[in-house]
């Protein structure tokens, strides 16, 4: 196939069509062709920094969907996955400053229960975290992969619990990050 006769939006249709092949890099090169064609295309953006993600280059997915957002403001599954990237990196501010724009969806939204459950997380209130994750997870039908990703922040969040109320203290001395969320970052690029 010729890509260079395909317009922007029939390579991100193509892209979709091999994500569920999961051919990463038939993604990679036709949502690259789509931005090269089209730099202010927010899907093919989004797309390219999910993927970016998913193959463990983080500070590009950041950069990808940062864009993404800009082009596309109300792309509420980009917010909420920048905000995530900015939290696995340790960067609890700007991921604050990511899911801002979450606000205006109903308190119910899966994305404003997953924010507010991870909000929660980072500043060890592990049982208000567990609660709202789970309550994202049961409503939502948006994005049902990330209801996985979910539930390792579930399980380690309770495990954090557990390990609090022994009294014992659960973060990486060196970073000052909680070895659950390192963990999280580390499961996440392993299995994808």
């Amino acid at each position: 196939m010729q890509l260079e006769k395909l317009d922007a939006d029939e390579l991100v249709h193509l892209a979709l069509e091999a994500m569920e092949r999961d051919d990463n890099k038939e993604v990679l090169t036709l949502l690259k062709q789509a931005v090269l064609k089209d730099a202010n295309n927010g899907q093919a953006l989004y797309l390219l920094g999910a993927v970016h993600a998913q193959i463990g280059m983080y500070e590009r997915a950041i950069t990808d969907m940062s864009r993404a957002v800009e082009l596309l403001p109300e792309l509420y599954p980009a917010h909420f996955q920048l905000g995530l990237l900015y939290l696995t990196s340790g960067k609890v501010e700007e991921a604050k400053a990511a899911w801002a724009p979450l606000d205006v969806l109903d308190s119910e939204h899966p994305f404003q229960l997953f924010k507010r459950g991870l909000e929660h997380l980072v500043v060890d209130d592990f049982e208000a975290c567990i609660q709202f994750l789970q309550r994202g997870i049961e409503s939502n039908q948006i994005n049902i992969p990330l209801n996985d990703d979910m539930a390792k922040v579930i399980k380690s969040a309770q495990q954090a619990l557990d390990t609090q109320r022994g009294t014992t203290e659960n973060t990486d001395a060196s970073t000052g990050r909680h070895v659950f969320l390192s963990s999280y970052q580390q499961d996440n690029s392993a299995e994808d």
